[in-house]
């Protein structure tokens, strides 16, 4: 009777059924690409992306197999610049909206436009109701003060996402762009400007007192914002000066204030 090689010896066999090498890589990129996928909905994908069809355990035991290689794509994903870089004016335009509070009980919506051009606040108005129609009528008047971009970027709210927005975009020849759902970041430039909106406001006021109040410091604040407010990721160029061509910041001409008085600046314009 032949011997047994022994176990040290013996050729591990790859089983017949393996998925191809080429095959997992794809489908490990799919996973980093749409986390929130699960294994079936990430099998799902698959059949129809890379023409891979296969069962949930299945998708699961390869993304077991390969999770080095996972781990290694979402590295390089966090390593990507997510800044998005655009190089003239009204190509791309971010909106959203904001709540703020008048006598502390009475809410108040505040739509905001950005440029991505150089962060430049286009436009920053209070909306009576956040419904399709006030939208439609607050960005109609920035249209026509500012032009209109080639593409308007927004998050995935009812109003945005209605039949009258969207005609009302599509009449305009502009290009509606969503952010990915629960991922408000994708549209970072009005989420931060709001941010600091508030920032600089409520620190001289508490709490707004009136509408009329709403609507002078909304306007006090895109003065200041665009034309006196150096930007550290412009190496201190204020937005004005971004959108001018502008190769090295102005120096102060004069002393300026804002929000009735409260804020002593520097006029750049």
């Amino acid at each position: 009777m032949p011997s047994v090689p022994p176990a040290v010896f013996r050729k591990k066999r790859r089983p017949w059924n393996r998925t191809p090498a080429h095959i997992e890589e794809q489908l490990a990129r799919l996973h980093v690409e749409h986390p929130w996928l699960g294994c079936a909905g990430l099998g799902r994908l698959a059949g129809r992306v890379i023409a891979f069809n296969a069962s949930r355990e299945t998708v699961r035991k390869i993304l077991l197999r390969r999770r080095e290689l996972v781990v290694e794509l979402e590295q390089q994903r966090r390593r990507r610049p997510r800044r998005i870089k655009v190089d003239s004016t009204r190509v791309l335009w971010g909106l959203d909206l904001t709540l703020v509070w008048v006598l502390g009980f009475f809410p108040v919506w505040i739509l905001g436009v950005v440029d991505y051009h150089g962060s430049r606040l286009v436009g920053l108005r209070r909306v009576v109701w956040p419904t399709s129609a006030a939208v439609i009528r607050v960005l109609d008047e920035i249209f026509k003060e500012h032009g209109k971009p080639v593409r308007l970027l927004t998050d995935n709210g009812s109003i945005l996402r209605s039949v009258e927005f969207e005609a009302f975009l599509v009449e305009r020849n502009v290009r509606h762009s969503l952010t990915r759902p629960a991922h408000p970041w994708t549209n970072g430039r009005i989420e931060r400007l709001f941010r600091t909106f508030k920032e600089t406001v409520f620190r001289y006021v508490w709490v707004f007192t009136s509408l009329r109040q709403v609507d002078r410091w909304c306007a006090d604040f895109t003065t200041f914002y665009n034309r006196d407010r150096p930007h550290s990721s412009y190496s201190g160029l204020t937005p004005d000066e971004v959108a001018a061509g502008a190769k090295e910041p102005a120096s102060a001409r004069d002393r300026v204030t804002y929000f009735d008085g409260r804020m002593k600046w520097y006029a750049f314009g």
